[in-house]
């Protein structure tokens, strides 16, 4: 009887092991997609930067594509500036994480989007000589830019630079800075930035552009 009782006992540890690594590494589909569970949630890090010319936009479908600028100048309304975050993700829930998810993931196998809880505080824009009257050296030149933020769950947005820092937006998956107006001359000029959020691992970063001449 107490042979009977200890292999039962062997028998409901093996079964009950099987099962967990079943839910947490086997849990493939025929196509190997992995099934999870995924990360919720990503946090910003750092930037990489770099300007950039715009090739084409579409206004209806929102759009855009960058190319690298071949030369030593480039056209006002062609010039931006390319923020991409360095993230990482992560969960936000342990126990979500331990307890349902591995079911639900065993059927749906899709990676879910993260989001973060990153927030935009301000973007301020200087450059190293005076842009135009208006705006003279170590001006604010804010109000002369458009952003375009892409958002992997919600879809790409442009607007406003203004407009966007005022709505306290979360941080997106890549933040491009578009110039809209024109300088007073042709001129070199190179751009500093500075970027400050609410976040969990990054709060600020600066950094300055390469000297490119803008034409009006």
């Amino acid at each position: 009887m107490r042979n009977h009782f200890i292999s039962k006992t062997i028998l409901s540890i093996v079964s009950i092991a099987a099962l967990f690594t079943f839910l947490t590494i086997s849990c493939n589909t025929p196509t190997d997609i992995d099934c999870g569970p995924f990360p919720d949630k990503f946090r910003i890090t750092d930037f990489s930067t770099s300007i950039k010319k715009v090739t084409h936009y579409d206004s209806s479908t929102r759009s855009i594509q960058l190319s690298e600028i071949n030369s030593d100048s480039i056209r006002f309304d062609e010039f931006a500036i390319d923020m991409t975050p360095a993230t990482e993700v992560f969960f936000s829930g342990v126990l979500d994480k331990i307890n349902i998810q591995f079911i639900q993931n065993a059927y749906a196998c899709s990676p879910i989007i993260p989001t973060t809880d990153d927030k935009i505080l301000d973007i301020q824009i200087y450059s190293d000589k005076g842009f135009s009257t208006d705006y003279p050296a170590g001006e604010n030149l804010v109000e002369l830019f458009d952003v375009y933020a892409l958002y992997m769950r919600e879809g790409p947005r442009r607007i406003d630079l203004i407009d966007f820092i005022t709505e306290e937006p979360n941080a997106p998956d890549q933040l491009i800075l578009l110039l809209k107006s024109r300088p007073s001359e042709a001129s070199e000029i190179q751009f500093s930035v500075r970027y400050l959020q609410d976040g969990e691992k990054l709060n600020e970063f600066e950094f300055s552009t390469k000297p490119i001449t803008i034409i009006p």
